[in-house]
């Protein structure tokens, strides 16, 4: 018994302090019953009554502590006769409420505490327990709930009933109780609050125009409202922070689409430029001749002059009448760039596909770039990074690597 006061007034000294902020303790009283499970010699248990008094504390919405005393007992029967252990608890555990609801809350709870008991008027012994088990707290009032338990009890020691098996005794606890909290019970205090709080928010935004007078608003309303403030100021920061760090990528992707276009002019150029000794290369089933190669001239020239159809129109007839020259993949080429320039992307798509026809085009790698260019342009993400990737891997040392490396990141 000496033990059990220790523990309680050990427990008190702890719970002082808290007791300066009452708006978070509760105090309540319960009934209900025991059941006990304990060792193989008991023939019979029986349901047994238990009265209780408690304090809670809320530390958080989701957490509270409860610290608990009371009486009661659980009757077995045994070979030897019915017995009736009467014992007084002092039990610390805490709460944990997983969801956050107005009307029902339900909970799960672990602590531990100790008793102290007699067996049929015998000498009182001390034991610890362990506990633990789920609840339902049900506010009714402004300052009231229910309490719900369903507890198992785990003892230290094996004498509760006076059978000694070598294994600790446990037992099972049922029990209703009424609260009584000293501030608001919390779902009602927190909805109030946030209607105050809308109350008060809607009365500053008035104040452009009228009067606002703060000298019904609480103190504890007025810090919030500093630290609305506060966290819309930080907020603020944010978004202008945000903002010049937007306009400094969409300035960046502006200069890279300048340094790319101009990219391709050279390229372009170059490619008018050497386009004779790459026809001089040309071996297939038909060579192209002094006239083929000056309509080919005449339609890079059209393509860097940006008359896109002439150039279509120029190349398409070198198509038809060259169906079969090394040459080809480099007019359905200059086609899809032409499409591409006059923004008629599926039609791009499908000049650069025929390209990778011909297996020893000098214009694949240019292609899948193109490729995935246009399916960025219809928003085909997922086409455009294959075909960028596919870029990479069959031609590791293109000269459109790194751009193709730009775009996939």
């Amino acid at each position: 018994m000496k033990r059990l006061l220790i523990i309680a007034l050990g427990l008190l000294f702890v719970v002082q302090p808290l007791w300066a902020d009452k708006s978070n303790f509760g105090l309540g009283v319960n009934a209900g019953v025991n059941y006990f499970v304990g060792d193989i010699g008991i023939s019979e248990s029986l349901i047994s009554p238990n009265l209780g008094i408690y304090g809670m504390y809320r530390f958080s919405p989701r957490w509270n502590f409860k610290v608990q005393t009371g009486f009661g007992q659980f009757g077995v029967n045994s070979p030897g006769g019915g017995l009736v252990t009467s014992f007084i608890p002092v039990e610390l555990s805490a709460m944990y409420f997983p969801f956050l609801m107005e009307k029902l809350q339900p909970f799960v709870h672990l602590g531990v505490g100790g008793m102290s008991f007699t067996i049929e008027n015998s000498d009182r012994f001390n034991d610890g327990v362990v506990i633990g088990g789920a609840g339902l707290l049900m506010p009714f009032k402004s300052n009231l709930s229910f309490l719900l338990t369903s507890d198992f009890h785990y003892s230290f020691g094996d004498d509760f009933e006076g059978v000694v098996m070598g294994m600790g005794d446990s037992y099972f606890s049922f029990q209703t109780g009424v609260t009584y909290h000293f501030g608001k019970s919390k779902p009602k205090f927190k909805q109030e609050n946030e209607t105050t709080e809308e109350k008060t928010i809607a009365l500053i935004e008035n104040n452009k125009t009228e009067t606002f007078d703060d000298s019904y608003v609480i103190p504890e309303l007025k810090s919030r409202i500093n630290v609305l403030r506060e966290q819309i100021a930080e907020k603020d920061t944010e978004i202008n922070q945000l903002r010049e760090e937007s306009t400094t990528k969409s300035a960046r992707i502006v200069e890279l689409e300048t340094q790319l276009e101009a990219m391709q002019h050279q390229q372009y150029a170059a490619e008018a430029i050497h386009t004779q000794a790459v026809l001089s290369d040309a071996s297939n089933s038909i060579e192209l001749t002094g006239e083929t190669a000056d309509d080919y001239m005449a339609a890079l020239n059209a393509f860097n002059a940006k008359d896109y159809p002439t150039a279509i129109s120029r190349l398409q007839q070198l198509l038809n009448d060259n169906p079969n020259n090394k040459m080809a993949s480099n007019f359905y080429y200059w086609i899809g760039e032409s499409y591409f320039s006059t923004h008629d992307y599926e039609a791009a798509i499908q000049a650069f596909k025929q390209v990778q026809n011909y297996q020893h085009s000098w214009k694949l790698d240019d292609a899948l770039l193109m490729l995935g260019r246009c399916y960025l342009k219809i928003g085909d993400a997922d086409n455009a990074y294959q075909n960028f990737e596919q870029l990479l891997e069959r031609f590791p040392d293109s000269e459109f690597a790194e751009k193709a490396k730009f775009y996939l990141q």
